[in-house]
């Protein structure tokens, strides 16, 4: 009983700052629909801003980084950002650790409509929007995704289980998505990032928010992957490198 009282008396400060945040950040890409360097400011004011709320809310970050990973891919070879996936914050966690990326998303088609923010930065950002149902469609909407990343030097963020972990479970990895991008790529620099604990913030859909969450985000050295190697093999050693730090 007490412990769910302070958990209501810290998330809804949280609530009520989110609520801001998220209006704000509509409006302003309404305002700014076809300005992308104005949209991805938006985008990291509303990341930046959703991590301080959560603060208030008690939950806690810690963040497990190899030393000297940001000078390594400071590099032209495309990125692939690939981790388990247990909460929506977790992209908030990928802007605030890869600003310089401009990451770009794959996300499934149904979200860019009727989310307040979320589904106007999917479409002006140019994430990647696929048919879930359709995996003809989806693979080639990888392809067409992976040559525009390409030239615009921007990186990519996939989550092969497929959907969130709500419970922390992390599924097993789909190969599809992986071996279409580093396919059209052909030689890509792989970042695996594991998320711990992040699933316990939205456990009640944000309604309390626990508090005294932990949070680690560990950020496993970068390997290359080419598109010769055997990807299916290549993407079960990323798994258990993923894994190794649940």
């Amino acid at each position: 009983m007490v412990s769910n009282f302070r958990n209501w008396l810290f998330s809804i400060p949280f609530l009520l700052g989110f609520a801001v945040v998220m209006v704000s950040a509509d409006l302003l890409q309404r305002v700014f629909k076809n300005n992308v360097e104005a949209s991805f400011k938006i985008c990291n004011f509303v990341c930046n801003s959703t991590l301080n709320l959560l603060k208030v809310a008690g939950v806690r970050f810690k963040y497990e980084i190899p030393d000297q990973l940001k000078e390594k891919l400071d590099n032209p070879r495309p990125k692939i950002f690939i981790s388990n996936h247990q909460s929506l914050m977790d992209i908030a966690i990928f802007y605030k650790l890869f600003p310089e990326q401009q990451l770009r998303f794959i996300a499934k088609q149904e979200l860019s409509k009727g989310l307040p923010y979320v589904s106007l930065a999917l479409r002006t950002i140019s994430h990647c929007l696929i048919v879930r149902q359709n995996r003809s469609l989806a693979l080639e909407s990888l392809r067409n995704f992976a040559k525009i990343m390409r030239d615009e030097g921007c990186g990519i963020v996939i989550f092969p289980e497929g959907t969130r972990a709500r419970e922390g479970v992390m599924k097993r990895f789909k190969a599809g998505g992986f071996a279409c991008l580093v396919e059209e790529l052909e030689e890509v620099e792989v970042v695996p990032v594991t998320f711990n604990g992040s699933w316990k913030i939205a456990k009640h859909k944000l309604m309390p928010i626990p508090y005294g969450t932990n949070v680690l985000v560990t950020v496993h050295d970068s390997q290359i992957v080419q598109k010769d190697d055997d990807l299916v093999s290549s993407l079960k050693m990323i798994e258990d490198k993923i894994g190794s730090k649940l």
